[in-house]
């Protein structure tokens, strides 16, 4: 089970919590991470009322002679190949499940990439202050959630549902007002972008640039010469970037105030 930031603001919006116990097999997105470090809640896989288990002698005997007979022992981990691992190595990580690959691997590769621009993405938002700033505030939260999604769907292997949005428009809609600045702000394509330009502009263009590279990952991931997967994984990361393009629109527009 993949736990959001939506989910987490919603519990904690019934009832605040210092303490989340998280469930074995539970994963957290990266924002839901992000989460509980600012409301500085401790995240647990104990509770404290839980006893230590006391193993008897017998006990530990017997567990000694088990790991002594390899024929009996059962493979934690499998390969892609089919082939078996007791322990899971070093250079290896889960893909899902028990199913390891290499850390190389193009999907782990996609995984980090998308790490590394929710960094990114938090980072920036932190740079240009959007506390004070409700509307731009709003938009980022908007992608991050969006961001959510995809990641969700990525771990659990589950199509995005086809309604899913980003500041409230559908994924046409922002792909029709990206392509057509004239109409929708009065202005043209942005072209030519420069140090003469607002600086969260910059900033929002760097992070245009920075999902453009996601995306290309994922191409590496997802499609082969005689297979496409993930088509509705790989529309979306390109909607975002649109919608990241549509945010540098609004401010050159000043329609994110000073």
């Amino acid at each position: 089970m993949v736990v959001t930031e939506l989910k987490l603001r919603e519990s904690y919006r019934n009832k605040e919590f210092s303490k989340y116990y998280l469930e074995k097999g539970v994963i957290l997105t990266p924002s839901a991470k992000q989460f509980l470090h600012d409301k500085k809640i401790e995240v647990t896989q104990e509770k404290k009322e839980q006893k230590k288990i006391e193993v008897t002698k017998n006990k530990i005997e017997q567990i000694k002679e088990e790991k002594l007979v390899k024929k009996d022992e059962v493979a934690k981990y499998q390969g892609l190949m089919g082939e078996v691992y007791f322990e899971k190595p070093e250079y290896m990580t889960q893909l899902s499940g028990n199913i390891l690959v290499k850390k190389n691997h193009k999907i782990i590769y996609f995984r980090s990439k998308m790490d590394s621009f929710l960094s990114e993405l938090i980072l920036i938002e932190k740079q240009v202050n959007t506390n004070n700033n409700i509307e731009l505030k709003e938009d980022f939260k908007s992608i991050k959630r969006f961001l959510d999604e995809i990641i969700k769907s990525e771990v659990l292997n589950t199509r995005l549902d086809k309604d899913l949005k980003i500041f409230n428009l559908s994924l046409e809609k922002i792909r029709e007002i990206s392509h057509n600045p004239k109409k929708y702000f009065s202005m043209d394509n942005l072209f030519g972008i420069s140090s003469e330009n607002n600086i969260r502009t910059l900033y929002l263009n760097k992070l245009r640039a920075l999902i453009r590279e996601v995306e290309i990952t994922a191409v590496d991931a997802f499609v082969s010469e005689s297979k496409v997967q993930k088509i509705d994984l790989l529309k979306a990361l390109n909607r975002l970037s649109s919608a990241i393009y549509i945010m540098m629109l609004k401010e050159e527009k000043g329609e994110y105030g000073n």
